[in-house]
């Protein structure tokens, strides 16, 4: 019995680890997704705020 005893032993401890590795992996996900959703609405704030499509502002003229 002692056998069985130890291998539910190692089964719990192997399990409460994966657990912990799981939840760090996902808090780790959980950050990524916001530092992109994060940059993602700067970006989108940031072409809203380019030059209207009426010409204004789109080309340059660079002659001497």
């Amino acid at each position: 019995m002692g056998g069985l005893t130890a291998y539910i032993a190692n089964l719990s401890m192997n399990m409460a680890q994966y657990s912990v590795q799981s939840q760090a992996s996902m808090s780790m996900l959980k950050n990524t997704m916001e530092a992109q959703e994060v940059s993602s609405n700067i970006l989108i704030e940031s072409l809203q705020n380019m030059p209207s499509p009426d010409g204004k502002g789109m080309v340059m003229d660079v002659r001497a």
